[in-house]
């Protein structure tokens, strides 16, 4: 567990990781902003659109597939020759990262209808359990479990096989690596950490409104969103590295990164 420990802060470390990522993510979604504002009455802004639209999702994707390639020695691997490697692999890599898209999208569109889902299963309740629960909070647990599904449940799953696709191309090697780490009971609850902590809590900062008035508003808000977006930028390396170790864990059939995740 020290050397998990050690592995998952290593990336804080790397200050040109962490400035790269800072300021990567920030200049995509400004990037994506405008892309949007793009209009699309001519042809030569139709074209315009499309190219600038696949030039945000390779850097997007090149961002990312190299952090998770780095994630694999965060200790001892060279950024320069990490994020070249995961240039490498990146076709498979947006592959996957399509596939996730669009199951949390999906998934996002059938929990808009949870009020006819939860209604359908508290309909089916025996009648005591609905006195005692109320179709409001059962409504609340649907959500709940729909969000478990999206921002936990399909991460943790792919997660594993993204890293992997960015050194291996998911070789049998590498491909029976990713599937070992699902076996591994600290990988699930370190991927639960992340989230609360990268996802849940960078929510509830965000949606937190403690002052009153305008300018005090206006001034928390900001704070509250450059404090969200530091601690998801840096859970997010953290994770990178996490489950790059337990993919390096010493498994049946591995002897590398013997004590990667002790």
């Amino acid at each position: 567990m020290r050397n998990l420990f050690r592995s998952a802060v290593a990336p804080l470390f790397d200050w040109r990781l962490v400035s790269l990522h800072l300021a990567g993510n920030a200049l995509l979604f400004a990037a994506v902003t405008l892309w949007l504002l793009i209009p699309e009455a001519h042809a030569w802004q139709l074209l315009l659109s499309a190219i600038t639209g696949l030039l945000i999702l390779f850097a997007f994707a090149w961002l990312h597939c190299g952090t998770l390639a780095h994630g694999l020695t965060p200790m001892r691997g060279s950024l320069n020759r990490d994020f070249l490697l995961g240039l490498r692999y990146l076709p498979l890599f947006i592959l996957f990262i399509g596939v996730l898209a669009f199951l949390m999208i999906w998934l996002e569109k059938i929990s808009e209808r949870s009020w006819q889902i939860s209604g359908y299963f508290f309909t089916r309740l025996p009648h005591f359990l609905q006195g005692s629960i109320g179709e409001s909070r059962f409504h609340d647990w649907v959500l709940i479990k729909f969000s478990v599904l999206i921002w936990f449940l399909l991460p943790a799953l792919f997660l594993p096989l993204l890293s992997s696709a960015t050194s291996s191309c998911l070789s049998l090697g590498g491909f029976g690596k990713a599937l070992r780490t699902y076996a591994r009971w600290k990988y699930w609850l370190a991927v639960a950490v992340a989230a609360l902590l990268g996802i849940w809590l960078p929510n509830v900062l965000v949606n937190w409104t403690p002052l009153h008035g305008l300018a005090k508003e206006t001034a928390s808000m900001v704070l509250r969103l450059l404090a969200a977006y530091v601690l998801a930028v840096g859970v997010w390396l953290m994770t990178s590295a996490v489950v790059g170790s337990f993919l390096q864990a010493a498994l049946p059939f591995d002897n590398a990164g013997g004590n990667a995740v002790s």
